[in-house]
């Protein structure tokens, strides 16, 4: 309502310059508090959710390694990584080459790891030792399809997986 010095204005339902700014004001105060209200939420509800996953997500990996170059190309991408990561298990598995288990190509990459783990330390102080991941490198069945699956047909890899 205008005040007693204000000019009666032309046009009934139009509102005062001075009644405009007292409410956008009032409304950009009210954003203000909306804004700062919404992100005190988003930052304790990421805060929360940064805590439920502060833990490394835990992994087994079954490679066929040994087939393709991309599968031990693979195998590097992992151990470069390996800081973010719990590897529990690095299991060599069959594929195409239905009785060929390839060990030996996991441990020449754990190996190639060891030598550059003293550089990534600088980076970042929580690679695993290559010790433990060559402790972790299992082969599994080296027979193909549901054939080799079941009674007596368990490997250090179907164990580890199990344990």
């Amino acid at each position: 309502m205008p005040g007693p010095a204000s000019k009666p204005s032309r046009n009934p339902g139009r509102r005062s310059r001075a009644e405009i700014g007292r409410q956008g004001r009032a409304m950009i105060f009210l954003t203000s508090k909306t804004r700062i209200a919404v992100s005190v939420t988003l930052l304790l509800g990421l805060g929360l959710l940064g805590s439920a996953f502060a833990a490394k997500p835990r992994v087994i990996v079954l490679t066929d390694i040994g087939g393709d170059p991309d599968d031990e190309q693979s195998m590097v991408r992992l151990l470069v990584y390996a800081n973010q990561l719990d590897i529990e298990g690095l299991i060599a598995t069959t594929s195409t080459w239905k009785r060929s288990l390839s060990p030996d190509r996991i441990t020449e990459r754990v190996n190639a790891y060891a030598q550059v783990r003293p550089s990534l330390l600088r980076h970042d102080p929580g690679y695993p030792t290559a010790e433990h991941l060559g402790s972790l490198v299992k082969s599994g069945q080296p027979g193909y399809g549901m054939a080799s699956v079941g009674d007596g047909k368990s490997t250090d890899g179907s164990r580890l997986i199990v344990d």
